[in-house]
């Protein structure tokens, strides 16, 4: 999503027969996704060097937000019990249009109390200003889970997500801990603007 390379890594091998690579960005006249070069390497063995990025560029206008950058190298190492707490690590917003609305679509990372990623974990929020309403999901392998909003009107400039809680067994959500790493948030609230 920035123009670079994106390398991710998993932290045990996985055996697999086909391979998906989904994105949530949407098309339009001006704005478009770009894929250049989508590799996938076995275990033991090393990546050949990259390819040099063209030197011509697509003459559409930039789109959304970049898409987050995932790198599942590490897992919960936590041990159930006491003291062990989560908290979100990370908020990302996008948008996806349709003719006469819009909804708004975050990214949600969840760390246990080393800062790692933690699979599993139940994300509760709320939608307030330009779609009204709950949201939910549950963080996959790489501790990230997504909610989408309702359709927003066009005239309609922005909708806010607040996170209310995250539930994992025997873990404590402490949302003093909430942050996020790129600034676009307080790690408990994100106004997406269209």
């Amino acid at each position: 999503g920035d123009g670079g390379i994106d390398n991710i890594l998993l932290g045990a091998p996985v055996q697999a027969r086909y391979v998906k690579m989904e994105s949530s960005s949407w098309s339009s006249t001006t704005w478009r996704n770009w894929l250049n070069e989508f590799e996938i390497y076995g275990s033991g063995g090393t990546p050949p060097t990259s390819t040099p990025t063209p030197t011509t560029s697509p003459t559409s206008t930039p789109g959304p937000s970049p898409s987050p950058t995932f790198t599942a190298t590490s897992t919960a190492t936590s041990t159930p019990g006491s003291g062990n707490t989560t908290h979100i690590g990370d908020l990302d917003s996008f948008t996806l249009s349709a003719q006469n609305t819009w909804q708004a679509q975050v990214w949600i990372t969840v760390h246990d109390p080393s800062d790692n990623p933690l699979p599993g974990a139940s994300v509760t929020g709320v939608w307030s200003g330009g779609f009204v309403g709950d949201a939910a999901c549950t963080t996959n392998f790489t501790g990230v889970c997504v909610v989408t909003s309702g359709s927003i009107p066009k005239n309609t400039g922005s909708t806010t997500l607040t996170i209310n809680g995250v539930s994992y067994p025997a873990y404590t959500y402490t949302p003093l801990s909430n942050h996020d790493p790129d600034g676009d948030s307080n790690g408990t609230s994100l106004t997406i603007l269209k």
